[in-house]
């Protein structure tokens, strides 16, 4: 995710993340495509996960990534409903080109540069979109 997102993210829900150190790093680990996804998620969880003030400050996104083609969000409070936000955008993902936002399916095979890992991950594409060409993103 561009640095600009990531700062959007940090900002404003900067206490369910580490302070800002190294800790920050590789913890938003997608493309800007699926930045609405990501904030309406965390928009979604704001009133599950608050409420005494413990709560709140307890609660920690863990990690944000990208794995096989779907948003996969690492939390350490899980109730069934924060479990159902997050398999309501992971299904939204699946559905959303990574790179532009714009509809998607999966498709074909690439690896990832730039990231932790080089095993192979679903790239998402669309055919005639206007937003991107996923393709030259490989």
């Amino acid at each position: 995710m561009s640095p600009e997102k990531e700062r959007a993210i940090f900002d404003r829900w900067h206490h369910w993340f580490p302070a800002e150190t190294e800790s920050r790093l590789l913890l938003i680990c997608c493309e800007d495509g699926w930045y609405d996804i990501v904030c309406q998620l965390f928009e979604h969880l704001e009133p599950l996960v608050s409420g005494p003030a413990d709560n709140v400050t307890q609660f920690r996104v863990a990690q944000v990534k990208q794995r096989f083609g779907e948003l996969v969000v690492h939390v350490n409070h899980c109730t069934d409903e924060v479990l159902a936000a997050l398999a309501s955008a992971r299904e939204l993902s699946r559905r959303t080109c990574e790179i532009c936002g714009n509809p998607g399916t999966l498709e074909g095979k690439r690896l990832e540069s730039g990231r932790p890992s080089v095993l192979p991950v679903e790239l998402r594409t669309h055919g005639e979109c206007n937003g991107c060409d996923a393709r030259s993103h490989k």
